[in-house]
């Protein structure tokens, strides 16, 4: 009957083992640049079922966000009329604790002509009119969830 008992709980702590690294795996998969291995990526952790992921809470980005980020587009980007499957953020503190910054993901043509893939940015929200892009962001988990942002699209 005890090793009935042990034999459950050891089952129960392996089970646990093996799904934690599943649902980091996943994470991980956000970060490949190339689309065909991003989604392979994605199909190898999604086989196991994954652990609860905590989102951080934040407002959606208001109309005035939005609207200074669309106001400075064509400073932050190459070719702004060439996004696409653009998607923003709730807004954070910035880094340097100044300010409001928010997440835009976008996918935009290079200078050479070809598209880049999806990116994520954070960009600084410096009045109603005015945003500055601060660079790539490399913690996607501080983003929130993204959401739509179609009036950033560019022209096709």
């Amino acid at each position: 009957m005890d090793f009935k008992r042990t034999l459950v709980a050891c089952i129960a702590v392996w089970s646990t083992l093996i799904i934690i690294p599943t649902a980091t795996q996943a994470d991980n998969c956000k970060s490949i640049p190339d689309a065909a291995t991003r989604l392979a990526c994605f199909d190898t952790a999604s086989a196991a079922p994954k652990a609860a992921k905590k989102q951080p809470v934040g407002d959606p980005a208001t109309e005035a966000t939005k609207h200074a980020i669309i106001s400075s587009k064509s400073r932050m980007f190459t070719d702004a009329d060439s996004l696409k499957d653009v998607a923003i953020g709730p807004p954070f503190p910035c880094a340097s604790g100044v300010g409001s910054c928010v997440c835009v993901e976008a996918n935009g043509k290079t200078p050479a002509g070809g598209y880049a893939g999806l990116h994520v940015f954070v960009v600084k929200i410096k009045g109603p009119t005015e945003a500055e892009m601060i660079g790539e962001m490399f913690k996607p988990e501080t983003c929130g969830k993204m959401v739509s942002f179609p009036q950033m699209n560019g022209k096709r």
